[in-house]
């Protein structure tokens, strides 16, 4: 008796005929995906910790954790021959922000760092 690969569920990045899982079509790596929610959970906990056990704070970081996630799943679907053409654009606009610090900076803790974009402080390093 033979069988097909799709019936001894086959998963060889060879076999075309294979069901591509979540993560494959969202292009995420799952050990860098499992690396970053545990770094990003300690780090929850550590704050949580550190500011008295201030749970509204801890909310706002982890809402910032997963506005950060969601631009790294929008950035995944881009192409890297997409990426490689507009990295000399996104280096002269990262470049651009760091002069523009110098000159419109706003200081916060004694250092000039950050970039006023009037929803949100920005710090372009």
């Amino acid at each position: 008796m033979s069988y097909s690969p799709r019936q001894l569920g086959d998963l060889t990045p060879t076999n075309p005929n294979r069901r591509q899982g979540l993560l494959a079509v969202f292009h995420i790596d799952l050990p860098l995906l499992v690396g970053l929610l545990l770094l990003c959970g300690f780090g929850l906990i550590v704050l949580y910790s550190a500011s008295g056990e201030n749970f509204g704070q801890m909310e706002r970081q982890a809402l910032r954790i997963v506005l950060a996630l969601a631009v790294m799943v929008a950035v995944a679907q881009v192409s890297p021959a997409t990426l490689r053409r507009w990295s000399p654009w996104l280096y002269a606009a990262g470049m651009a922000m760091l002069v523009a610090v110098l000159a419109f900076g706003e200081v916060g803790k004694g250092a000039q760092r950050w970039l006023d974009l009037g929803i949100v402080r920005f710090q372009p390093s």
